[in-house]
């Protein structure tokens, strides 16, 4: 059995160190079978547990993950009375459970637990202490963002600027001559007088089609034409 548990937790252990964590989970699940063996008490049942949590959470298996962290959690608090650095790994492994799922209030609340208690524990300037310290300072930022810089008043468009800049020209000029735009069109009586007209009813053609009468083609007589 102790062979076993070895074994498994050296491939384990390579396996998260390649990444590879799907082969690291069923690695981690098998130290956890096999320490069911050796009972809560020892220590190899909650660092099993740990382990496997971690793999289980890098690959966003978030449940099963909080699942062993509060099997491990039980363990450590509640059966063997964990050291203060045994219970800080994983309360740390908690606080990256929260990061993964963007919790990030909860997260630093967790990491200030484990900040205290490596500061405690190792010292100020140990790594570890430097470590968590950097994540806080992470979480925290990710927590309250910056706001986003003000993007900078576009000038007008073209088309208002022109429309503003000719508006007192225009008004001048408009008492000495209409624009071309606003010259009224020809009456329809002239427009139409030269077009064809319906041979049914005698109304304008504009097309081959007469609408108004049928909705057939008829024959269209131009002015000056006789019916035949």
């Amino acid at each position: 059995m102790d062979q076993d548990w070895d074994r498994y937790r050296i491939l384990g252990e390579q396996a998260e160190a390649s990444s590879n964590y799907p082969y690291a989970e069923a690695m981690w699940a098998m130290t956890v079978l096999i320490a069911q063996h050796f009972g809560d008490k020892d220590p190899r049942t909650p660092y099993s547990l740990d382990s496997l949590s971690r793999s289980l959470m890098r690959q966003q298996k978030f449940t099963l993950a909080e699942h062993f962290l509060s099997k491990a959690w039980t363990i450590k608090t509640q059966v063997i009375s964990a050291s203060a650095l045994e219970i800080a790994t994983t309360m740390n492994l908690v606080a990256e459970l929260y990061y993964r799922q963007a919790k990030y209030s909860d997260a630093i609340q967790m990491c200030k637990k484990v900040h205290g208690i490596y500061h405690s524990s190792y010292g100020p300037n140990h790594p570890k202490t430097h470590e968590i310290a950097g994540n806080i300072a992470m979480l925290e930022r990710m927590a309250n963002p910056a706001p986003a810089a003000q993007p900078a008043i576009e000038s007008p468009v073209a088309s208002t600027v022109s429309q503003a800049a000719v508006q007192p020209a225009a008004t001048a000029a408009s008492s000495q001559a209409a624009p071309a735009a606003v010259n009224p069109a020809p009456s329809g009586s002239k427009k139409r007088s030269g077009m064809p007209r319906c041979e049914v009813c005698g109304s304008v053609m504009e097309a081959d089609w007469c609408f108004r009468c049928t909705g057939n083609s008829v024959k269209a007589v131009n002015p000056g034409q006789q019916l035949t």
